[in-house]
């Protein structure tokens, strides 16, 4: 009976509440796992339990085990503090998102804790103002930024999703940029009333959006009104010296004023 018990203690699992943990691609996020007290001559293992089952490393005395999948991108925190087994992941992908477990021993019993990683993608996205083609058709522009490749602009209209028809034409156009930025393009003409709305979808992962357009570049303005502008501009000398030749002119008239009202009063045959 004893040995039945013993066995028991040792197959308890403890940490049943659920941790979760929000990360957005290539970022770096801390999966938590405090192990008080924990046996170190025992193994210490990380391990991705869902949605599949995958070794992230096994650490045991002063040796850590890392999968090839994890390698240069996970840490323990274990060189600090032996108590403390939390995970660091850096440069996270959506395929890092999942349910983790974090194993030890503690005073015979088997602990494992659980975290649930949470993965999203971040994008700025700008939609433009509709102009109209001709008549019958409208053109909107949409242009999305961001550090996932495996994303799509989709457009709405009235929460219906469009495709290429008779009467929608979609193209969509994507370029790289450095350090591991990504812009998506997507322009729909169509014959549709109302206004399309453009959306991403990002595959596996949430998108989170920040809609953000840059300023408008400066247009020059038609040839008729520079032309108004340019002739004020040569209008302006033009004032500035008819101005001060009227100051001028007024001030040599009235210096003779002065000096025919000096020659009145210093003349001594006038009454």
């Amino acid at each position: 009976m004893k040995t039945f018990l013993a066995m028991l203690m040792v197959l308890i699992v403890s940490g049943d509440d659920k941790v979760v943990i929000n990360g957005s691609i290539e970022d770096r996020v801390i999966l938590p796992c405090p192990c008080p007290n924990r046996n170190l001559a025992e193994v210490l293992a990380w391990q991705m339990e869902e949605p599949n089952k995958e070794k992230v490393l096994v650490h045991h005395g002063n040796h850590s085990n890392y999968s090839d999948k994890y390698k240069n991108r996970a840490q323990l925190f274990q060189n600090g503090d032996k108590y403390n087994c939390s995970l660091l992941l850096t440069n996270i992908t959506a395929d890092d998102q999942g349910k983790y477990r974090c194993s030890f021993t503690h005073e015979n019993m088997y602990n494992a804790l659980f975290v649930h990683l949470n993965v999203s993608a971040n994008f700025n996205l700008c939609q433009k103002t509709t102009n109209q083609v001709n008549d019958s058709l409208n053109r909107t522009e949409c242009e999305v930024e961001g550090r996932y490749r495996d994303t799509e602009i989709l457009w709405y209209l009235d929460q219906q999703l469009l495709t290429n028809s008779t009467t929608t034409k979609i193209i969509h156009n994507y370029t790289s940029k450095a350090a591991g930025s990504h812009t998506f393009t997507s322009e729909i003409i169509t014959e549709l009333t109302g206004k399309p709305i453009c959306k991403v979808k990002a595959k596996g992962v949430p998108a989170v959006i920040s809609e953000l357009c840059p300023p408008e570049p400066w247009v020059r303005q038609p040839d008729n009104e520079m032309s108004c502008y340019r002739a004020y501009f040569k209008l302006i000398p033009i004032a500035l010296v008819i101005g001060v030749s009227l100051v001028l002119l007024y001030r040599w008239k009235h210096s003779q004023g002065l000096r025919r009202h000096r020659q009145v009063k210093t003349n001594p045959f006038l009454p």
